[in-house]
């Protein structure tokens, strides 16, 4: 799967212009070996719980040998969630960061009490994790600035870095919703069921 804008007609200029690369060939770390995705069909269709329709593309890679294939998933979404990332977001926010109960936030933002309490329960699981990875990017984006340290819970704190990293990749590259940075800097896993190596800013 790989993170992308949410407009579709940038996602098919960037795919036939060949801009996006493989996420598998990044890995690899071998600037030679990097290798862009084409254009490969559609995924199947999916509707978010607030009405949204997405048909993500497909894309496979253009290396030669076995061609691996990879989803194109909106920037606004977070993998295998059925609400945008900015609903999450909001959830976490409110909980973690606003103290405020969890069944309270579910019933204001209109999701099931389990839904939510899925999304906090993976969220403070991976909360160290989260906070170190945004704070890597902070580093990168704005370096040489001293990095708030924990202050409380590892969630709050993963929020916080999380806030931070995304006001300054707005600063760097441009206005975008916060959760859609923190879905993009994610690759879109950030309450994924394993720890997949999240996108490192390059």
């Amino acid at each position: 799967m790989v993170i992308v804008g949410n407009d579709p007609a940038t996602v098919e200029t960037d795919l036939v212009e060949r801009r996006l690369m493989c996420p598998g060939c990044l890995r690899l770390m071998c600037p030679g070996c990097l290798s862009p995705l084409a254009p490969w069909g559609f995924a199947r269709e999916r509707v978010l719980r607030d009405g949204l329709v997405l048909r993500p593309r497909r894309a496979v890679c253009s290396e030669e040998g076995p061609k691996a294939t990879h989803v194109l998933l909106a920037e606004d979404c977070l993998a295998r969630r059925a609400y945008r990332a900015e609903v999450i977001g909001g959830v976490l926010e409110a909980v973690f960061a606003g103290h405020k109960p969890f069944e309270d936030v579910a019933r204001l933002a209109g999701v099931a009490p389990d839904t939510v309490y899925d999304w906090l329960r993976r969220f403070r699981r991976n909360a160290v994790a989260v906070a170190r990875h945004f704070a890597r990017w902070l580093a990168a984006l704005l370096p040489g600035r001293a990095l708030p340290g924990p202050t409380g819970p590892a969630a709050a704190y993963a929020i916080e870095m999380i806030g931070a990293a995304a006001k300054a990749a707005s600063l760097c590259f441009g206005p975008k919703a916060p959760w859609s940075w923190a879905s993009a800097m994610s690759g879109g896993r950030l309450l994924s069921n394993t720890s997949p190596p999240w996108p490192l800013p390059e």
